[in-house]
């Protein structure tokens, strides 16, 4: 009975906390998402200027549409020309994706170091000596990239499982 109490009084404590921040994070999800979709029509649109029609076509494809239209028509498809579509289908939802993220990082990474500047000029000099050494050019590209590294490969994490959801 002390467990069930104990364990209900930290979901009191903790929902209200958890439904603060929802709005939001609803809306930065919500952002995000249209942020990408409109990224993924611009490439889409310098797809169709700098491609033919066929690969156009490659690379806007709904799979899954696509392959229910081929099962009905009685074609036999390979693993290798599924491979194919999923591939050229999933490169622009991914790069839109990941352009979204990069300029995320970076404008957040260009947001904390003008920040960081500006508490820098209002401290004094012993406090300046160390925060200087922290915003050095060098950590700090150091940092940034490992930022950008770790977005880089958490999308293609993304767009890895993302294929093998669409390819099978």
């Amino acid at each position: 009975m002390y467990r069930v109490r104990k364990y209900i009084n930290v979901l009191q404590q903790e929902w209200p906390k958890r439904w603060e921040t929802f709005p939001k994070k609803l809306f930065v999800a919500y952002a995000k998402y249209h942020a990408i979709t409109v990224v993924m029509r611009i490439y889409e649109a310098i797809a169709a200027k700098m491609f033919d029609d066929v690969m156009v076509d490659k690379l806007t494809i709904d799979t899954y549409s696509s392959s229910l239209r081929r099962e009905k028509a009685g074609q036999k498809v390979t693993s290798r020309e599924m491979f194919a579509e999923c591939w050229y289908s999933n490169l622009v939802c991914y790069l839109a994706d990941y352009s979204v993220h990069q300029i995320i990082v970076t404008f957040s990474y260009f947001v904390y170091v003008r920040e960081q500047r500006r508490k820098l000029k209002s401290k004094n000099e012993k406090e300046t000596n160390e925060a200087a050494n922290e915003l050095h050019p060098g950590s700090l590209v150091l940092s940034f990239t490992k930022k950008v590294s770790l977005v880089d490969q958490s999308r293609r994490c993304l767009f890895y499982f993302h294929y093998q959801r669409h390819s099978f």
